[in-house]
Order: structure tokens, then C-alpha cells, then sequence
């Protein structure tokens, strides 16, 4: 009984002498700690040539072993500083946190360079984008209507000098064979990974149509549109004009000149001379198919208006 109290008992001074040693023993460890760089609020780092900082501590064995990460901080205060340019950090100047009874062998790399600007707001113009295809049969009409068309946003001074226009995160259109609108759709920051406009956001509907041809008509009268009962007569510049006619290719194919009608109003006009713009009718059951008049020349007319004789 005597002989396993003592074995027992040298157990414990051997473990205990163990920790004691162990304690004492110094060691060395290798640690990659993230650096943190705190500028004014208005003033951004568009690049930063060093993220994180090879470190090499030592202290006492037991503390190294149970070291983390998390257990240091390597920052920097540049709240004071509002120019743009580059600025250059030995570390000697960077402020560290470290546990009890470590120090730091060594450091690489030995700076670090930061690419500073200020963050001023601009005005732009909102162009949409969209990804993916509409069915056959159907296109993407590119004059998409956006709520606002311009938006006041926050940039780099020296990045956003020369930019007018915005884009829009990518809409995604595949399977539309209609017009739909999209809410709050985001937009694309002017730096990658710097979120200087996250509450900002635009109403887009993307414009989708049935896909269409046209067709173009040459020398189509040009009539005059006035009361069945007026005292004047009108003389105008231009007889004739050229007409395209937008449509599904099965009711183009169905259309003749003699269809379309070109005109010109002068209902309620008094004697006179006037620059009036050309209308134009196609017949109504084509129309109804979504045939269209896409465009006239020429676009206006002189029109002399002047009492009969």
C-alpha cells in the first residue's frame, strides 16, 4: 500500500514539474494577423499593398501553444489624414495589441502602401443591363424606361472624374416574352468591393415586343386634312412621301400602298403659313395586329393657307 502511495505521489510531482518547465521553456510561432487601416469619413483606400502581416512571437511555451488569431490586432489610425495620394506606413509606426508576456521577433513585410481618395457625390445617368435571351419570336426593346433616369451617388474623386453613366446589376430577362417591371435593382459600384452606394436603387421595366419587320412604301399621296365647309384653300410644298411600316411579316405581307394614308391637318387654322408635322393611318384591322407607321418623310411640310377666291 505504501509502495502505490509513492508511485502515485512521484506521478504527480512528475506531471507538476512537467507544467513547470513546460512554463518556463520559451517558444517561437508564426502568425498571419489581418491589418486594419481606419481612414476619415470621407476618404477612401483604393488599394493597399499589404492585407496582412507575417508575425513571429515568443514567450513562454504553455501561452504560445494557445495562442489564436483573434488574439492580436494590427491597426492603423488615419483619421486625420483628408489628401489624396499615396501614403507609405513603416511598421514601427502601426499600433499593436498583444497578449501578456509575448513579444514580437520579427515582422515582414517591413510597410505598407496605401492608395488614398476622397469620396465625393456626382450625378449619373442610368444605363440598364440585362443578361439572358427572350424566346424566339420575341427581342428586347433597348429604350428601357428607369424611375429616376439619373442618381445622385458617392465615388472616388479620381476614379468617377471622367464617368457619366451607371450600370445597373445585371437583369435577368431569360423567358420573357413580356414587358415587366423590377423593383429596387441595385447598381454596380465604381470600385469592386467598396459599397459606397448600398441604399441606392432604381425601378427598371424592361421592354420586350414581339420581333418585327419592316416594310417601306414610296410615294404615298399626301393628302389634306380641312373642313368639309371652309373659306380657304391650302397649297402645300411637298405630294409625296416615303413611308416604313412596322409589323409581323404575315400582316406586312398583306399591305399595299393604297392601304396607308399620309396627310396633313389644317382643321381650326386660320390664313397663313406653317410648318405642319405628316400623320399617317393604316387600316384598322391591322392595326389591331400591332402593325404600326414607324416613321414618315419627310416628317413636316409647308403648308400656305389662304382665303378662296
Amino acid at each position: 500500500m505504501k509502495n502505490i502511495f509513492l508511485k502515485m505521489l512521484s506521478i504527480v510531482i512528475a506531471i507538476g514539474l512537467w507544467m513547470y518547465i513546460t512554463n518556463l521553456v520559451s517558444k517561437e510561432k508564426n502568425f498571419t494577423i489581418p491589418v486594419e487601416i481606419q481612414t476619415a469619413e470621407n476618404m477612401i483606400s483604393l488599394s493597399q499593398t499589404v492585407e496582412q502581416l507575417n508575425i513571429y512571437v515568443k514567450g513562454p511555451a504553455k501561452i504560445i501553444d494557445e495562442l489564436l488569431v483573434s488574439d492580436f490586432r494590427i491597426y492603423k489610425d488615419l483619421s486625420d489624414v483628408t489628401h489624396s495620394g499615396n501614403i507609405t506606413i513603416p511598421v514601427e509606426d502601426l499600433s499593436m495589441s498583444l497578449p501578456n508576456n509575448i513579444t514580437i521577433e520579427r515582422i515582414f513585410p517591413r510597410r505598407i502602401t496605401l492608395n488614398l481618395d476622397r469620396i465625393v457625390e456626382k450625378e449619373f445617368k442610368v444605363n440598364v443591363v440585362t443578361i439572358g435571351k427572350v424566346p424566339q419570336g420575341y427581342v428586347e426593346i433597348k429604350e428601357h424606361r428607369v424611375n429616376p433616369t439619373s442618381i445622385k451617388l458617392r465615388g472616388p474623386e479620381r476614379v468617377i472624374a471622367n464617368i457619366d453613366t451607371v450600370d445597373t446589376k445585371p437583369i435577368d430577362i431569360s423567358g420573357l416574352i413580356w414587358s415587366k417591371r423590377f423593383a429596387k435593382v441595385a447598381l454596380q459600384e465604381f470600385v469592386q468591393g467598396m459599397a459606397l452606394n448600398s441604399d441606392k436603387f432604381v425601378d427598371v421595366t424592361v421592354r420586350i415586343e414581339e420581333e418585327t419587320e419592316t416594310i417601306a412604301f414610296s410615294r404615298i399621296p399626301v393628302r389634306v386634312l380641312e373642313p368639309v365647309k371652309t373659306p380657304f384653300t391650302a397649297s402645300i410644298g411637298t405630294s409625296e412621301a416615303y413611308v416604313v411600316i412596322r409589323g409581323k411579316k404575315e400582316f406586312l405581307d398583306k399591305l399595299t400602298p393604297a392601304d396607308i394614308k399620309i396627310y396633313v391637318d389644317i382643321t381650326n387654322l386660320d390664313a397663313g403659313v406653317y410648318d405642319l408635322p405628316l400623320e399617317g393611318k393604316a387600316p384598322e384591322q391591322v392595326l389591331l395586329r400591332g402593325v404600326r407607321i414607324d416613321s414618315i418623310s419627310p416628317a413636316s411640310i409647308e403648308v400656305i393657307i389662304e382665303p378662296k377666291s
